[in-house]
C-alpha cells in the first residue's frame, strides 16, 4: 500500500536490462517533470541484493515503487516478484510489471503474486506515467491498471451470481467480498446449474462464481455445460478441489480463473474478479476483430476466385498452357487461403462458444460417400489408391451433417496432402450405438513426441503447412457431439485418425 506522497520525492527502483528501455523511461519521467529519484539495476539477482540492502547497496533507500521487467538475466522477473511477495518487509511495495510479453498465461500467472499492475511496453509509457501520478496523489490498493481509475469510486456496482449448493460457503463468499467498501455488491445465489442458466437468460451479471460439484452437475461437465450455453459472462471456478491440474483444465474449458475455497484473501478475491472481467472484455474484442477480418477477407477472395475461374475455363478467351498452369497455381492458393480464413473463424467461434451445431437425422454412409467421391479426382491425380471399406448402405445418426462432413473432409485432405504413394482408406463401423469412421494413409507418419499434440490449436504433425487449426477444429466438433477422436501413427508407415459419435 502506498501512503500519500504528493509532497515528497518518490523513490523508484527500475529493474531493466535493456539500456534503450532504461533511457526511454528516464526521458519520459524527465519530460513529465515528476519528482522521482530513479535507481536502476540491470538483472534479477542485483535487484534482490538492492532490495535486501546487501553489500554495495547496504545504504540504499528502500524503494516506494518497483518497475520490473520480466525478461531479465541471472534471475527471471517472475522469480524476483515471487521473492518480493514472500518477503514480509518487501511485499507491501507496489510492483509495476513493464514487459514485452504478449502471453495471456504470463498475465494470469503473475497476478497471483500481487503486482500492482501489468503494462505492455508496446502500449506506450503513457499508462506508466498515469500509474505513477496516481501513486503520488493518494493511496491505492493493488488493483489491475484497467480499474485503477475506478478505485476511488464507492458507488460502482458489481453484480455476482453465486452457483453453490453449500449455503455456508455461499454466505462466506458474499461476506468476504462485502468487506471491500469500494463497490456496491449485489449478489444472487442459486444451488443448481439449470437454475443459474435460467437466470442468466433473463438477467445480466458482471461475474459468475461457479462450484464444480452441484446436485444436478458434477466435475468439469458443470463448466462445459455452462460454457456451451453462456460464453458472454466471466466465470470463476470456486471449489474445494485444491489441484493444479484441475485449475489448468478449468482454464482450458473456458473459465477466467480458478480459486480454492478457504485459501483466498479478500484482496486476492477482488483482484481475481476484476481480472476476470478484463480478460472477458479482451476476449470479446478479439472475437469482434476476427469476425471483422474474416468478413473483409472472405468477400474479396470469393470475387477473385470467381474471376480467375472464369479465365481458366476459357470464358474470357483462349489461354496457352503456361497461362493455364500459372492461373491454376493462383486458383489453388486462393482456395487454400479461403480454407485458412474459414478455419480461423471456426476456431474463434469455438473458443467463444459461438459455434453452431444443428443436429438432425441423416444417413452417415451417404454423407461419407459424397465426401469420398469429391476427393476421387485429386486422389487419382496423385496416382494413389482410395479404398472404401464398409458394408452398410445406411446408418442413421443424429448429428450436424455439415459439421461431421467438415471433419471427414479435413481428415481426407490431410491424408491426401501427405501421401505421395500407396493408398488412403476410409472405414465405417458401428459399435454399441456409436458410429466410427477411420481415415488411414501410407504417408510419412507423425513422430511419437508430436502425436499427443496434433489436436491442439496451431499444432502441426511433422509439417509446417497451414495454421495448424484443422485438426483442432475437427476435435472440437466431435467433442460438441459428445464423441471421441484419436490418432495413431508410425513414422514411415502412415497415420490413422478415427472419430466416433453417438448414433442418437
Amino acid at each position: 500500500m502506498i501512503q500519500k506522497m504528493q509532497n515528497k520525492t518518490l523513490e523508484v527502483l527500475l529493474v531493466e536490462d535493456s539500456l534503450e528501455d532504461v533511457d526511454l523511461v528516464k526521458e519520459v519521467f524527465e519530460e513529465e517533470h515528476l519528482e522521482i529519484r530513479l535507481n536502476i539495476v540491470y538483472d534479477g539477482e542485483e535487484a534482490l541484493r538492492y532490495l535486501n540492502r546487501e553489500g554495495f547497496y547496504k545504504d540504499a533507500c528502500v524503494p516506494e515503487v518497483i518497475i520490473l521487467d520480466l525478461n531479465l538475466p541471472k534471475k527471471r522477473g517472475e522469480d524476483v516478484l515471487k521473492e518480493i511477495h514472500e518477503n514480509e518487509k518487501l511485499k507491501e511495495i507496489p510492483v509495476i510489471i513493464l514487459t514485452t510479453s504478449q502471453l495471456d498465461q504470463d498475465f494470469f500467472d503473475l497476478h497471483r503474486l500481487n503486482p500492482s499492475c501489468y503494462i505492455k511496453k508496446d502500449s506506450g509509457l503513457g499508462r506508466l506515467i498515469t500509474v505513477i501520478r496516481d501513486m503520488k496523489k493518494e493511496s491505492f490498493p493493488n488493483l489491475p491498471l484497467e480499474v485503477m481509475n475506478q478505485a476511488g469510486k464507492k458507488d460502482q456496482k458489481m453484480r455476482l451470481l453465486i452457483v453453490e449448493d453449500n449455503l455456508s460457503d455461499a454466505e462466506l463468499l458474499m461476506e468476504t467480498l462485502s468487506l471491500n467498501s469500494k463497490y456496491q455488491w449485489s449478489f444472487k445465489h442459486v444451488d443448481r446449474l439449470e437454475e443459474a442458466l435460467r437466470i442468466l437468460s433473463q438477467e445480466k451479471f458482471d461475474v459468475v462464481l461457479l462450484d464444480l460439484f452441484l446436485p444436478d452437475s458434477y466435475g468439469f461437465d458443470t463448466l462445459t455445460r455452462f460454457r456451451l450455453q453462456k460464453r458472454d459472462v466471466p466465470v470463476i471456478i470456486v471449489t474445494g478441489l485444491d489441484d493444479e491440474q484441475a485449475g489448468v483444465e478449468s482454464l482450458r474449458r473456458g473459465a477466467q480463473d480458478y480459486l480454492v475455497k478457504g485459501k483466498v484473501s479478500e484482496e486476492v478475491f477482488l483482484k481475481t474478479i476484476l481480472y476476470a472481467i478484463e480478460r472477458q472484455h479482451l476476449e470479446r474484442v478479439k472475437e469482434e476483430l476476427i469476425s471483422y477480418v474474416n468478413h473483409e477477407l472472405s468477400n474479396p477472395l470469393a470475387v477473385t476466385k470467381e474471376a480467375v475461374s472464369q479465365i481458366v475455363e476459357g470464358i474470357k478467351g483462349p489461354l496457352n498452357e503456361d497461362q493455364k498452369h500459372f492461373l491454376n497455381i493462383a486458383l489453388n492458393n486462393i482456395t487454400r487461403l479461403q480454407k485458412i480464413v474459414a478455419e480461423l473463424l471456426d476456431s474463434t467461434r469455438l473458443d467463444f462458444g459461438k459455434f453452431q451445431i444443428n443436429k438432425q437425422y441423416f444417413n452417415f454412409v451417404e454423407m461419407v460417400e459424397e465426401i469420398v467421391s469429391s476427393s476421387q479426382a485429386s486422389v487419382e491425380k496423385k496416382g494413389i489408391v482410395l479404398k472404401k471399406n464398409w458394408n452398410q448402405r445406411s446408418i442413421l445418426v443424429f448429428a450436424d451433417r455439415d459439421r461431421i462432413a467438415q471433419v471427414l473432409s479435413n481428415l481426407l485432405d490431410n491424408a491426401l496432402k501427405f501421401t505421395t504413394q500407396g493408398s488412403i482408406e476410409v472405414i465405417i463401423k458401428v459399435d454399441r450405438q456409436k458410429v466410427i469412421c477411420m481415415v488411414s494413409d501410407t504417408g510419412p507418419g507423425i513422430a511419437e513426441d508430436r502425436l499427443p499434440h496434433i489436436f491442439q490449436k496451431f499444432s502441426h504433425g511433422d509439417s509446417q503447412k497451414g495454421l495448424g487449426l484443422g485438426l483442432y477444429v475437427a476435435h472440437k466438433i466431435i467433442e460438441l457431439h459428445e464423441g471421441e477422436i484419436a490418432a495413431e501413427s508410425k513414422v514411415a508407415q502412415g497415420t490413422r485418425i478415427s472419430f466416433s459419435i453417438p448414433q442418437k
